[in-house]
């Protein structure tokens, strides 16, 4: 018997978290914990690998969490907990089956970060009952793979995750302050030239730039008096704390990603190769993009006066991340729905 129970305690536990994903591997459950705890509502956590239960105790001394190696194990679980109500999955994995056998539970596949871009949706998830969402996009792959959902509730619940920047409400009052994520020496180049012929204050992150080339640009803007309008940081918080105030985010290809639309405020985008498609998920036509120096001063001086891509960008937002439903905590009246029945 692979079995420990002995956190579950509180037999008025109603609903669990299940991973059968093998060991060291609980980045799907960090993505989830935070939210089940501000429910409000006692839950459980179930992993089947023992590597991965002993990860989770030390980092979540207080949670109540099981594993289990065998169905019988896991029929011991749900027996220790007798006001179970439902179970949620976070990933699509084989040992599920083991819980989904429970008739009397409900079972809900809410996916993790990118579930919605990256998942395989096949028959197999017809083994739930409910399918939970977090955007309109997640919504449409789902049934435009599965063809035939059948019973399953299909539900769209918002990104509980996103909530305090789906609620960041900055007016847009001009580009002066512009933020930079890079690894692209190129766009590092571009520095002197933007500070030379624009007005903006300038935080930048660029992981991939040697100090010897940051301390010469910092010798540069020294001398030119530049200094107090930028900002290089050494660590990637700092730039995500400019973030939160800043009005406008420049970044490479690479860093482009569905995410990158929290913020929602102009993004502008180096394109390395012309004849491609940016993003596989983001409308083009969402961000600005550029390909020379000359390029990217004319979107800067563009944004100083207006913001011409904003409703685009805000649909978009909207599609790929359910902004609407995560400002209504959408997650939490399905879980209390299902708590409460």
């Amino acid at each position: 018997m692979g079995l420990y129970i002995s956190k579950i305690k509180n037999k008025s536990i109603s609903c669990m978290l299940h991973s059968a994903e093998p060991r060291l591997s609980i980045n799907h459950l960090l993505h989830w914990i935070p939210i089940f705890e501000s429910s409000g509502f006692p839950f459980s956590i179930l992993v089947r690998d023992e590597n991965n239960f002993s990860k989770l105790s030390k980092k979540f001394p207080t949670l109540q969490i099981a594993y289990a190696k065998t169905p019988v194990d896991v029929e011991a679980v749900v027996t220790a907990q007798p006001e179970l109500k439902a179970v949620f999955y976070p990933s699509n994995m084989a040992k599920n089956i083991h819980l989904l056998r429970f008739n009397h539970l409900k079972h809900v596949f809410i996916g993790t970060k990118n579930s919605d871009q990256l998942s395989k949706f096949n028959k197999s998830y017809r083994a739930y009952d409910a399918f939970w969402a977090s955007s309109p996009y997640g919504l449409d792959r789902f049934k435009e793979e599965l063809k035939d959902p059948r019973h399953l509730d299909l539900r769209m619940v918002g990104k509980p995750q996103i909530y305090s920047f789906a609620e960041r409400t900055k007016e847009f009052v001009g580009c002066y302050h512009l933020a930079i994520y890079s690894d692209n020496s190129g766009i590092f180049s571009m520095l002197p030239r933007l500070l030379e012929s624009t007005s903006l204050y300038i935080s930048g992150y660029f992981p991939k730039i040697s100090s010897e080339d940051i301390n010469k640009l910092m010798d540069f803007v020294t001398e030119q008096n530049y200094k107090d309008r930028i900002k290089i940081h050494k660590e990637k918080t700092g730039i995500e704390e400019a973030l939160n105030y800043a009005d406008t985010w420049l970044l490479d290809q690479k860093h482009l990603n569905i995410y990158s639309l929290i913020y929602d405020i102009p993004l502008i985008v180096y394109k390395e190769k012309s004849d491609c498609r940016v993003n596989p998920y983001i409308d083009d036509e969402a961000f600005y993009s550029f390909e020379k120096y000359e390029e990217l001063e004319a979107i800067v001086q563009t944004l100083e006066k207006e913001d011409p891509k904003r409703e685009i960008r805000g649909k978009e937002r909207e599609y790929l991340l359910g902004i609407e439903a995560t400002k209504s905590n959408l997650f939490f009246k399905r879980l209390d729905e299902i708590v409460r029945s």
